[in-house]
């Protein structure tokens, strides 16, 4: 362990084990205040959301358009960040006796972000002040189209902006800001602190409290950082889940498997995301926002077992995509860059991210259709996609998206020319080491029993705050490892101390004999309230 004095000030400040310091430092946390929200943090902790520039002026036109009966309409996207955008401003804006009409674009029919075509269904609708959400920020055209037709635009956007901001009556994006404003929000918590300002103009604090089950699901999805504010709303956001929760959200987990089971970021990622994404990948985003919509307990199971559907299609075209995908990679390349007809376009940035994950260097997945490819990025950390994109901008017909994450069109003609500027441009970069920590630290089992009743304090778990990894050696295999699931469960002992273990996923170590001795790297978790357990998995062997 680096010898840190501030380690030893924070400890002793905040009456912490040091291996408790440790760990919030390995997090970036090294201050007291910092180190008092991280571990206590509530909702009288988040930062005002008239910090942002513009805001007083984007809540002063909605309550102006609320109070004289305009129609709203929230322009979304496809994904769980904009699809629990939209619902979250929808319902918030309704409880207020706000008129208001949504449009999510379809994927494939559409592609991502709001367009000059759009203005016309806008204007069928009505709509006199149109508000984004987790898109709009490079929306030039459409804002233009927008204010010849007299109708007025906010943009609420976390993306990172082009040269030239469009020309809207507000915008709320973290990454037009120059004063302090939280910088690693998902849409979704852009489109909340929107809300958290109406409803603070209003008197009526309180009643935003139940959308954080929105900010949660898009949060956690969106897979950024779970520290500072998003940490926070989403501790918060799960707990409303896990309290209760409405028709749509409940029969989406029945038919994920969760009925009655405690929900974490991982229910959220692995489980409940992939359905609402799978709408929006496979065929018609507004079925999932409905879902999420749902007063209506036949409605709401309807639509969750129509997702549930779509998301075992999703599943088959991945699986189908990827192996082909897989075998048109060239490892000594330094990106991975790939097209192909036929190739479905709402898997495209799945299967990126699984090869990036893979191979630890950028992935761009194209389906070619006709003279156009569409194609979707992911990318390690340490290798910015988006300025990396902004080298090939003139044979980009359109892109957008994460330092990480991307979506792009391209001339089909010039698709060989877009990879060898990526692969210059890639050249200057270089993976950086994993964010998430590999190991906290090496500790004792003397050592554990002294800090383990402060681990509960360190969940959500999630990018930028990984569960806890630790090293202990020398440690003895008291009873012969015995099945249990596709595990083995065993008796561990180092000194005097005795903690129970699993040996996850079995393999090698089902053969561990009593009395043999090992270093170990585990986590830990509570074990039926009797104390901490051990949790070995067979590749930190």
């Amino acid at each position: 362990m680096e010898n840190d004095p501030r380690l030893e000030e924070l400890t002793f400040k905040m009456g912490l084990p040091p291996i408790v310091g440790r760990l919030l430092f390995n997090r970036g946390i090294k201050d007291e205040e910092e180190a008092r929200i991280f571990l206590y943090g509530d909702f009288g902790d988040l930062s005002s959301p008239f910090l942002f520039q513009e805001m007083e002026r984007a809540v002063e036109r909605i309550e102006r358009a609320i109070r004289s009966g305009e129609q709203i309409l929230i322009f979304g996207d496809y994904d769980v960040d904009g699809i629990t955008s939209t619902a979250l401003l929808v319902r918030g804006i309704e409880s207020l006796g706000g008129r208001v009409s949504y449009i999510i674009p379809n994927r494939i029919s559409h592609g991502y972000g709001a367009k000059p075509h759009h203005v016309e269904e806008i204007k069928k609708l009505g709509a006199t002040l149109v508000i984004t959400v987790d898109n709009g920020i490079k929306s030039i055209e459409f804002a233009q189209q927008l204010k010849r037709e007299g109708i007025d635009l906010i943009i609420t956007d976390h993306h990172l902006p082009g040269q030239e901001l469009p020309d809207a009556y507000a915008i709320i994006d973290p990454h037009t800001e120059d004063r302090f404003v939280p910088k690693n929000l998902a849409g979704v918590g852009v489109a909340f602190k929107l809300l958290h300002a109406i409803f603070l103009k209003k008197g009526s604090e309180p009643k935003v409290y139940p959308y954080l089950k929105m900010v949660a699901l898009g949060t956690i999805a969106d897979m950024v950082e779970l520290l500072g504010e998003n940490r926070i709303m989403v501790k918060k956001g799960l707990e409303l889940i896990n309290e209760g929760n409405s028709f749509g959200l409940s029969k989406l987990m029945n038919v994920s498997g969760l009925s009655g089971k405690r929900i974490t970021p991982r229910e959220v990622a692995f489980r409940i995301s992939p359905r609402i994404n799978a709408a929006g990948r496979i065929l018609d985003p507004e079925l999932a926002l409905k879902l999420l919509l749902s007063r209506k307990e036949e409605e709401a199971a309807r639509l969750a077992s129509e997702l549930n559907e779509l998301n075992q299609q999703r599943q088959k075209l991945e699986a189908r995509i990827l192996k082909e995908a897989e075998a048109m990679v060239r490892e000594e390349e330094p990106v991975i860059f790939l097209y192909s007809e036929g190739w479905h376009r709402g898997v495209l940035g799945i299967v990126a991210y699984r090869l990036a994950k893979k191979y630890r260097k950028p992935a761009i997945v194209f389906s070619v259709e006709g003279e156009h490819a569409f194609g979707s990025g992911r990318s390690p950390q340490g290798m910015p996609l988006v300025k990396a994109l902004d080298e090939a901008e003139e044979f980009l017909l359109s892109y957008g998206g994460h330092e990480q994450a991307a979506g792009l069109v391209v001339r089909t003609g010039d698709l060989d020319r877009v990879k060898e500027i990526l692969e210059d441009a890639f050249s200057s970069f270089s993976p950086e080491e994993r964010k998430d920590i590999w190991l906290d630290g090496e500790v004792t089992f003397e050592d554990i029993w002294l800090f383990y009743g402060f681990l509960h304090l360190f969940p959500p778990y999630g990018i930028g705050n990984p569960q806890p990894r630790f090293l202990a050696r020398d440690v003895e295999v008291v009873h012969n490892p015995g099945p249990w699931y596709n595990g083995f469960r065993t008796v561990l002992k180092q000194g005097d101390k005795i903690i129970p273990g699993v040996f996850w996923k079995g393999g090698l170590l089902g053969k561990l004999k009593k009395g043999e001795k090992l270093d170990i790297v585990f986590t830990l978790r509570e074990n039926n309230g009797q104390g901490p357990e051990i949790i070995i998995e067979e590749e930190e062997m």
